[in-house]
């Protein structure tokens, strides 16, 4: 596999594929991405569970939105 590195002034960039090559081919943001969405939305379930199946539902969206968003600004 061929890697270019795009020279922009004081440092070299990877594009993603060229990083995923580098990792192993694993997508290591998209994998803490699900981790992140995923445990957001059980926490957020288990809190929506005093609410009753609606609210079920509500936390597990509510709470995947949140550690999906807490992920993105963290990194």
């Amino acid at each position: 596999m061929e890697m270019t590195l795009n020279y922009s002034g004081a440092f070299c960039e990877l594009g993603c594929d060229e990083l995923e090559g580098v990792n192993g081919g694993v997508d290591w943001n998209g994998v803490g991405l699900g981790v992140s969405m995923t445990a957001g939305g059980i926490i957020g379930a288990k809190i929506g569970a005093l609410g009753g199946v609606p609210g079920v539902a509500a936390g597990t969206i509510i709470g995947a939105a949140v550690g999906g968003i807490l992920y993105s600004l963290w990194d």
